[in-house]
């Protein structure tokens, strides 16, 4: 399993990459991928898209979330207790489906929507390409991301070292090693006072 996660608004906000967090669970060859929501940090409307194509549910849906009288949705799982969602749902994908695959279409042609298509608002946030801030980053299903407002620099001091070495060699680096390039960013040094325990992470319980 791998987590993608997603910065909604690029560098204009808090830069906390909970914005939406999703983990996809499939096997190589299989041409079935299963997408579980975990958390759901943005108050805009927050979609999935595969190849283009909204999958799925409005991703405050699944823990029953409705847009309050602003239009706008509740935060979840970004602080306080960690909340299951109601469930997963399925997408179908190609036999070649892999999320690591430096091409094109990175991230195995998962992307996110933020805002309804007639939301003047409306972003489509893609995987890192070369001189764009991230906004979708994929890693291992037992990350625990950011709380609310915390910067990921913050929570992980590694990471900004990490994203560094992308200068050095594009295509290594976000491709075939760009999860855990030249040192582990994710399991060292981190300020587990600033993160969300996942439920799927080796640490019992929650901050």
């Amino acid at each position: 399993p791998w987590v993608l996660a997603l910065e909604d608004l690029g560098t204009t906000d808090d830069y906390d990459f909970n914005d939406a967090v999703i983990g996809i669970e499939y096997i190589a060859g299989d041409k079935i991928a299963k997408v579980t929501p975990l958390a759901v940090g943005a108050t805009l409307p927050i979609y999935l898209k595969f190849n283009g194509n909204i999958v799925g549910n409005e991703l405050h849906s699944y823990w029953n979330a409705e847009e309050t009288t602003d239009g706008k949705y509740p935060m979840i799982n970004t602080s306080g207790a960690y909340k299951e969602s109601t469930g997963a749902f399925t997408i179908d994908v190609d036999k070649n489906f892999s999320l690591l695959e430096f091409t094109e279409n990175q991230n195995g042609g998962l992307s996110f929507q933020v805002g309804n298509d007639f939301d003047k608002e409306t972003v489509n946030a893609t995987p890192p390409h070369a001189g764009i801030a991230p906004q979708v980053i994929c890693v291992p299903w037992t990350w625990d991301w950011p709380r609310e407002r915390t910067r990921i620099d913050s929570a992980y001091p590694n990471f900004t070292n990490w994203v560094g070495q992308a200068e050095e060699n594009q295509e290594e680096f976000w491709g075939n090693n760009y999860l855990m390039n030249k040192g582990n960013w994710i399991s060292t040094n981190v300020d587990t006072e600033k993160v969300i325990i996942s439920p799927w992470s080796p640490v019992i319980g929650n901050n």
